[in-house]
């Protein structure tokens, strides 16, 4: 585990970078760009945890959610309260979607796994779901006015 315990917390700690391009032009590429630079890392994790079975990927799945909590911890409390929105939004924009995105059985488990962790860890107040890129991606396509309607 130690050899991918690193590499998931720059994982984090990149996608916490990512979040002023959270926006409707810049998510995809930016998404895709992630997706890019962590395929290989996710590739190597999702073949240790088919050789290792559940232990590997119970120990991977919170590799993250304890780093996040670590940091978290670290703040004062009205640090706290400024940076939980990043911290779970880092996790639901970029963290779950870029396991999903591959469709990988190993990688949907562990990242089924890490968002219960994160939640039961309580790194922040909120809860946070499993999320895909392209739900997110769709919902930046839908204009205000679409919004109500029905779609003949």
């Amino acid at each position: 585990m130690e050899e991918f315990r690193q590499d998931l917390e720059l994982m984090f700690d990149d996608m916490l970078h990512k979040i002023p391009l959270f926006k409707k032009k810049t998510y995809s590429p930016a998404f895709l760009q992630a997706f890019e630079q962590y395929r290989e890392l996710l590739g190597k994790i999702s073949d240790q945890c088919a050789r290792e079975g559940a232990e590997k990927a119970d120990a991977l799945a919170s590799v993250i959610p304890d780093y996040a909590l670590q940091k978290m911890q670290k703040l004062s409390r009205r640090d706290q309260e400024k940076f939980s929105l990043n911290f779970n939004l880092a996790m639901v924009a970029y963290v779950v979607p870029l396991f999903l995105y591959p469709r990988d059985p190993e990688c949907e488990k562990l990242a089924e796994k890490m968002v219960s962790e994160w939640n039961a860890a309580k790194v922040t107040k909120m809860e946070i779901r499993l999320s895909t890129y392209e739900k997110i991606a769709a919902g930046f396509k839908k204009s205000w006015f679409s919004f109500g309607r029905s779609e003949d």
